[in-house]
């Protein structure tokens, strides 16, 4: 059994960048997309200027390949760096991980997310692509756990509003996940107040925050909030479990080419009714499920729910949530067209259900369940 253990050290906004002066002396490498060349070279200047031992790899794309991954560490046994920093979203860190095992890297791995939803900073997960196939895998591995993570909100304030939507959104699927997640280690099976914890906290602060960030993109306190919900989110899924949201989100997004956080609010309310065996999903002894999205409704109106009427209370949180942000809620509402969508239903619900987080949903899913939740959002 293994204890309940945080090995992250976290830092915050001045303090990261404290901190971030102290590898002046270091030979630094950056990972990071090419959109992420400007905040390097922001990171260059803080830990000194003119300093040439720092390289910058920046080839990492969205849904980063093996390919990528592959050149990367290459790269780092090259430059043979003291220090990495992983800089960006969840690609960038999720790269950056399995680049530094690959390369045998022994060294310091520092998180700096530019984003504010992965909750990659701070576990041990990693989703990588196979380039030939486009499915996504992820990985845990302990050695992917981030020594560091500095959460500077001023960097997450350029980020465009559909990414602060979609990323802010992926957090809340990692919240309400964890909430209700059958979880694989034994420590965490049943209900625990310490994820439990996290998860609420992080959905208070993602409904209260998330619409001033995307409405005033430079508001750094509501980007600290969110920020510290991603945080939170990404350390109630990592112990205890994620579920159908992810496990059919994973295979959607790799097939279909949308933003990871896009697909999870398109799944959300669907796999909410399913799990809580309501609607075209009715299946009896989902009480327990439909109790626990009741108390976060009830948390969130400050007022007690039975379990139906709170786990529908919910769901129309969550939609006007999605309204606020300008989020879609058909598939067929982004660039893809009803055929595409149609055509891919079968694939996708296929390689959902080999999904590893499909492991960790509070009510089992065949394929015929992934086809009919897909069918609903068309």
């Amino acid at each position: 059994m293994k204890a309940l253990n945080f090995p992250t050290e976290m830092y915050f906004g001045e303090e990261a960048y404290f901190d971030l002066q102290q590898l002046q002396n270091e030979r630094v490498m950056v990972i990071t997309s090419n959109r992420g060349l400007e905040r390097a070279e922001r990171l260059r200047l803080t830990i000194e200027e003119g300093n040439n031992l720092l390289e910058c790899f920046n080839e990492v794309l969205p849904d980063p390949l093996e390919s990528t991954i592959k050149r990367g560490a290459q790269a780092i046994r090259n430059f043979e760096p003291t220090v990495i920093i992983a800089l960006g979203g969840g690609s960038a860190m999720d790269a950056a991980k399995d680049m530094k095992v690959q390369a045998g890297f022994t060294g310091t791995l520092i998180a700096v997310p530019t984003t504010s939803g992965t909750g990659s900073e701070i576990n041990d997960l990693a989703v990588v692509t196979e380039d030939e196939t486009s499915v996504k895998i992820p990985k845990l591995d302990d050695a992917f756990q981030p020594e560091k993570a500095y959460l500077i909100p001023e960097l997450a304030t350029s980020m465009p509003k559909a990414t602060t939507a979609n990323t802010g959104m992926d957090a809340l699927s990692h919240a309400l996940e964890a909430y209700v997640a059958q979880a694989m280690d034994p420590l965490f099976r049943g209900y625990n107040d310490i994820t439990d914890g996290m998860a609420e906290k992080a959905i208070q602060l993602l409904f209260e925050y998330l619409p001033k960030a995307y409405h005033n993109p430079e508001d750094v306190d509501a980007r600290s909030h969110v920020m510290n919900a991603a945080s939170l989110g990404g350390l109630a899924f990592i112990k205890a479990g994620l579920g159908a949201i992810h496990g059919i989100s994973h295979s959607v997004g790799a097939r279909l080419h949308l933003a990871h956080g896009l697909v999870n609010t398109l799944l959300m309310n669907d796999v909410i009714a399913y799990n809580a065996g309501l609607g075209s999903y009715e299946a009896e002894g989902q009480e327990v499920i439909a109790a626990r999205y009741a108390k976060l409704a009830g948390m969130l109106d400050h007022k007690e729910y039975e379990a139906k009427e709170g786990t529908l209370r919910l769901m129309e949180l969550i939609q006007e949530l999605k309204e606020t942000l300008d989020m879609p809620s058909h598939f067929t509402d982004t660039k893809v067209t009803e055929d595409e969508f149609v055509n891919s239903i079968d694939m996708m619900s296929t390689s959902a259900m080999e999904d590893p987080c499909m492991l960790t949903n509070p009510r089992a899913l065949t394929k015929d369940s992934v086809v009919s939740i897909l069918n609903n959002l068309k």
